[in-house]
């Protein structure tokens, strides 16, 4: 058999396999360094989301002690319905006492800023967020208050209809789109059919207790984002 080191010589040999191993060293290398620089990329890449992550919880923090304020201010409206004279509520003036049953109907609930949590699941980004605690924590506050966004969308009771029901249309529609000032004996009518609407009092009943069952969740999904703020503080 012919050796391969006549074929090709020594020196030729020892030449080859210089060049393969410096091919194969060169490729690791390049790996390796393409390896660090997307490692480095994607932690850049999972601080930057933190970041977003925890702007939107803030706002939603504030969202909701904004809501918490006006369903309080609700509960309270209604309640004064049962509680005081037409002659009490009208002296509070046309245009606050409008103000006032203006809340008493309100129907609402705060969008969550879910759009950084969103962006990192349409994206399979959220593979990025190395932390198991932060990526669980993080479904199931936005998929929980997904959920219960859809329960509490509507209330059970009757009262946004008596109330519109009660109150003249056009003074309504004059007050809200044209800005005109109410007339006290507009809105005196208005109120006397709706204190003396017979299902008034279990109408108002059941919107307070919805005002009760809103507040309480919204309380509950704020502790969640106040916690999930400490944890995303904590960093990658």
């Amino acid at each position: 058999m012919v050796r391969l080191s006549r074929i090709f010589g020594s020196a030729n040999w020892k030449h080859a396999v210089g060049e393969v191993f410096l091919i194969v060293a060169g490729i690791t290398i390049a790996l390796a360094v393409n390896a660090w620089y997307s490692e480095r990329v994607d932690r850049a890449t999972e601080t930057e989301y933190l970041a977003r992550l925890q702007i939107d919880l803030k706002a939603d923090i504030e969202r909701f002690t904004g809501f918490d304020e006006i369903l309080r201010t609700k509960a309270a409206i209604l309640q004064s319905l049962l509680t005081e004279s037409a002659a009490s509520l009208l002296a509070r003036g046309a245009e606050s006492l409008l103000t006032d049953l203006s809340y008493s109907a309100f129907i609402g609930l705060p969008d969550s800023q879910a759009t950084t949590f969103g962006e990192l699941e349409s994206t399979g980004n959220l593979a990025l967020l190395q932390d198991l605690d932060q990526r669980d924590a993080l479904s199931r506050y936005y998929s929980g208050f997904e959920h219960i966004s859809v329960i509490l969308a509507q209330p059970a009771g009757p009262y946004r209809a008596i109330f519109t029901g009660s109150l003249p249309g056009d003074m309504v529609f004059r007050w809200r789109v044209d800005r005109e000032s109410v007339h006290s004996s507009e809105l005196r009518r208005g109120l006397q059919t709706l204190l003396a609407h017979p299902q008034l009092e279990s109408a108002v009943n059941s919107e307070i207790s919805y005002a009760a069952v809103m507040a309480f969740y919204l309380q509950q999904y704020r502790s969640q984002a106040e916690e999930l703020l400490e944890l995303l503080d904590q960093g990658p």
